[in-house]
């Protein structure tokens, strides 16, 4: 949860999950309530393609290709140079054991958490996602699912430090968890 570069303290927190698991909503709750910054996995993936127009089947696809050929690195160089200024950090969202292993492997505390959900939560979420989501409007719940990208994401769940059930919680619940397994204070609402 702590490591130390050039005398300044980074916690990182990864996210991980399959598709409407609550990933992006969480880290978002935690970005304005735990005074966290984000990490747009997808934002680090456009920026290095230098496409902003992309579809969510080429970005995994051109995700999957920089993780064989940079053996996951990419994210770990990218999460490195954007983290050196300490504070909390949450990746949202790391998607393969290539990109994954490095980073915590190099961040000496960093914490990985998989936030899982039933297929019915994950498929309704993902419908009112794509209202304002032109990647998720790119592709369909069963055409992403089907990619290998989010197959590997669900083997994930047992390289988690935390692994939190949505179902039931509300953003707000799921992200006290995490606050909580961090150790992290909340911002007070008032």
């Amino acid at each position: 949860m702590v490591r130390r570069r050039f005398g300044l303290l980074s916690e990182v927190v990864l996210l991980a999950g399959q598709i409407g698991s609550g990933k992006t909503s969480v880290a978002e709750w935690l970005r304005q309530n735990a005074a966290a910054r984000l990490i747009l996995v997808r934002q680090v993936l456009v920026d290095i393609l230098g496409n902003p127009q992309v579809d969510r089947a080429e970005l995994q696809r051109e995700g999957l290709l920089l993780d064989t050929r940079s053996k996951g690195r990419w994210l770990l160089e990218s999460v490195e140079e954007q983290t050196e200024v300490g504070g909390r950090w949450i990746v949202d969202a790391a998607r393969t054991r290539l990109q994954i292993e490095p980073i915590l492997k190099t961040l000496s505390q960093a914490s990985l958490v998989y936030l899982e959900a039933s297929e019915e939560s994950r498929r309704r979420r993902f419908t009112l996602g794509q209202v304002t989501d032109e990647v998720k409007r790119s592709t369909s719940f069963d055409d992403a699912m089907r990619h290998a990208t989010e197959t590997e994401a669900s083997a994930l769940r047992s390289m988690a430090d935390l692994v939190i059930e949505t179902d039931g919680l509300d953003i707000a619940e799921v992200g006290m968890l995490v606050c909580e397994a961090m150790k992290w204070s909340v911002r007070d609402s008032a």
